[in-house]
């Protein structure tokens, strides 16, 4: 509830008990207590009762209408909304920046952060009432720890209402308010809101315990085996507060925060597969994290906020996989990056061993649409291949030993008639090929003659977001990801909270669609490229930039993809390990220059400010997309280029079509031919010749780049509120 709704609740009740008082034969006992009901004054009489309000608190705090997964993403570069991105037009408020005070989604937001402030509160007055009780090691203790955790939340609620409404000017609310009065409060200035949020989480920082810190130390770590995996840290402290001050700029005040997370060495990046899965939540690399679970209240309804699940998989999968089409996509230009990424060949973990050597098709490789057959006692294997010669498809068959591999390898020595050209049903079409340049896709041999490719894309890409050419990690029970877009006419969607590793679709729950995957707030790779930042001083700080490459390429060796710099910088830590932009090419010895295809990068990023706008434009709307509070909204806000920014991406055009491909029938001995519409590219004209369907040129936030303002920065104090509290357009300095 909001401030509107307390606020009702209160003058109902005052109203009612001003027309009894009228009576006085009535008055004594209308004001009589009933004594089957539990009232403040008796609920909160010992410490079981105060962590019982403070778990209203953290049920607060995994409310979704405080992130507004869809809306905090739309109105950011990351996203685009609807079912149809191949058309893109839209009405959605968010993604054209036309939402105002009386859009739904900016009301619930504001009514869910104040539910869980007044809740926080509750729990504090409560405390404050019964300290005088707590006499013992253990009851202080116990007090100290249910205090921290409160105002904890009741901090960062407030710094999620600073940083999100009213140009940071908000209503402090720090009482549980006795009468009507009281909830009418003017806003205070977003200077004042800081100074309040930032002595709350100064205090949960001093008091919670930390990550790591072993049992019977001062500091203990919370103890999984008392159910308390989970609950918030001093970490999370220290984090928040290290945000605060650098969305403000406060660069040297920030890394101070930051530091102790970093130094704090049981926090570590953990593997691409446990951040956004059910496996390994609240793993090391964890800082805040939303905990979310099948197990209780399951006979809500998913859309109750009682219940213990969440339905963030059905915005983000498509429709082929139980979804709800999806209606987030990746936007282009992020899809492309995705894309992209280079594949760091010295990690072994990008390389793939074939057990032939079919390679060939981006699409069809190994014994994915492999069938076999026997012939005068001789086996053969039979595949679709992309001949790259001219682009077509064509059916290879080819002789194979006992083992599997081919007798004959060369295409030049088998007979004329092993290639048979498939039709795709609108005659020999070629295909576009979308193939990096760097030879990411090419077929090699090691030592003993055993061929092996790369992965299509880096980890982090694939763990990230699912693409047409996606073959190296299954999506639902698909390990043909063309087949998840033959009919979903959409060029992409994002991984990330999608059941995709544990569901043939998202309809394989128990209410049908809804989620148990923990949201992931803050994270330490996001803690060390803040971090990195905090470094270079936004870009304006020479003397960080060794030391911010080394955290920035931590986070890029945990995903599989080149690191930035130079090898030879001081403190390289990966130099004859992994590849650097001026690190050889392991297959060809030579430097690759190109690094992101496409890309403005520089072959060596190697100063403050190429390693701030690699930042910026790189390396966190990759690592962090569709993450936390806002991140990626906030972070082009506090950099000042949200208008810049839309009025960029509004002139880089695009082209979408449909893209044949072969599809086995798996339960016949023959391959379909099928087409996958709605594939996505830049629209370039020297490659829509070889190119079926193409829908011209097509361009996002074209819209966003004209309705932008700086108005359009915070959202406003919902019209709910300005009803009820009219106070509340008053802000005190």
């Amino acid at each position: 509830m909001n401030l509107k709704y307390i606020s009702y609740f209160l003058v109902g009740s005052l109203m009612f008990l001003s027309l009894s008082s009228c009576d006085d034969l009535l008055d004594g006992f209308l004001t009589q207590e009933n004594p089957n009901e539990v009232t403040t004054d008796v609920f909160w009489d010992n410490l079981s009762d105060c962590n019982k309000g403070l778990t209203a608190v953290y049920n607060s705090f995994k409310n979704q209408a405080i992130y507004q997964f869809c809306a905090e993403n739309n109105r950011s570069d990351l996203t685009w909304p609807g079912v149809w991105p191949k058309y893109p037009q839209t009405s959605n408020v968010f993604y054209l920046h036309t939402f105002n005070d009386a859009t739904s989604e900016i009301g619930a937001k504001w009514a869910a952060l104040y539910t869980g402030i007044f809740r926080a509160n509750q729990v504090i007055e409560g405390l404050e009432g019964i300290k005088s009780k707590c006499t013992s090691e253990n009851d202080i203790k116990k007090w100290q720890l249910i205090m921290g955790q409160a105002r904890f939340f009741r901090g960062l609620f407030h710094f999620y209402l600073n940083t999100s409404f009213n140009k940071g000017n908000i209503p402090i609310l720090d009482i549980v308010p006795k009468n009507e009065s009281e909830f009418f409060i003017p806003c205070s200035s977003s200077g004042k809101v800081k100074e309040f949020y930032r002595i709350d989480l100064e205090y949960a920082e001093s008091i919670l315990p930390v990550k790591g810190a072993t049992e019977g130390s001062t500091r203990e770590d919370w103890l999984s085996k008392n159910g308390d995996l989970g609950r918030v840290t001093s970490g999370a402290a220290s984090a928040v507060l290290g945000m605060s001050y650098l969305y403000d700029s406060e660069y040297a005040k920030a890394k101070e925060y930051f530091q102790k997370i970093v130094d704090n060495t049981s926090y570590r990046l953990a593997d691409c597969a446990d951040n956004f899965t059910t496996q390994n939540e609240f793993n090391s690399e964890s800082i805040l994290e939303i905990n979310y679970t099948h197990e209780f209240n399951t006979e809500y309804d998913v859309y109750s906020q009682t219940i213990l699940s969440n339905i963030l998989n059905m915005y983000i999968a498509p429709g082929t996989c139980g979804g709800w089409g999806p209606t987030v996509f990746p936007s282009y230009w992020l899809m492309r990056e995705y894309t992209y990424e280079p594949v760091d060949k010295r990690d072994s973990r990008n390389k793939v061993y074939l057990k032939t050597d079919s390679h060939g098709d981006i699409l069809h490789r190994n014994q994915m649409n492999m069938e076999q057959t026997i012939s005068n006692g001789k086996t053969f294997y039979s595949y679709p291949i992309l001949n790259v010669d001219d682009m077509c498809y064509y059916l290879k068959k080819i002789e194979v030993d006992q083992n599997g591999n081919p007798v004959i390898a060369d295409k030049e020595d088998l007979p004329a008639n092993t290639y048979t050209a498939l039709s795709m049903g609108i005659g020999q079409a070629k295909a576009f090929k979308a193939q990096p340049v760097d030879g990411t896709w090419e077929v090699y041999y090691d030592e003993e003659g055993k061929p092996y490719r790369y992965r299509n894309h880096s980890i982090r890409s694939s763990y990230s977001i699912i693409m047409p050419t996606e073959e190296d990690l299954d999506y639902y029970t698909y390990n043909q990801s063309m087949e998840v877009w033959a009919y979903s006419n959409s060029y992409a969607a994002f991984r990330k909270y999608s059941n995709w590793d544990t569901r043939k679709t998202e309809k394989d729950s128990p209410k049908n669609m809804d989620s148990e995957i923990n949201y992931r707030v803050i994270r330490l790779a996001d803690i060390y490229l803040m971090y990195a930042e905090c470094l270079i001083e936004g870009g304006t700080n020479e003397a960080g930039v060794s030391e911010a490459l080394k955290y920035i390429n931590r986070v890029r060796q945990r995903g599989g993809t080149i690191l930035i710099g130079s090898e030879n910088d001081a403190l390289a830590e990966y130099k004859h390990v992994y590849t650097y932009q001026d690190t050889p090419d392991l297959e060809t010895g030579e430097v690759d220059n190109s690094f992101y295809h496409h890309s403005d990068d520089p072959q060596v990023i190697s100063t403050a400010k190429q390693v701030m706008e690699h930042l910026m434009y790189k390396e966190r709307p990759l690592e962090l997309s569709m993450e936390g509070h806002a991140i990626r909204f906030m972070d082009l806000r506090r950099w000042g280029i949200l208008k810049e920014r839309f009025e960029k991406l509004s002139k880089q055009p695009f082209t979408t079509w449909g893209i044949p491909y072969v599809k086995l029938k798996k339960d016949a001995s023959y391959l379909k031919p099928a087409t996958c519409w709605g594939w996505a590219f830049d629209y370039n004209l020297s490659t829509l010749s070889y190119t079926t369907g193409n829908t011209g040129a097509n361009y996002q936030y074209e819209q966003a780049a004209i309705n932008y303002s700086d108005d359009k920065a915070y959202y406003p104090i919902p019209s709910d509120e300005t009803i009820s509290n009219p106070e509340v357009v008053r802000v005190l300095e």
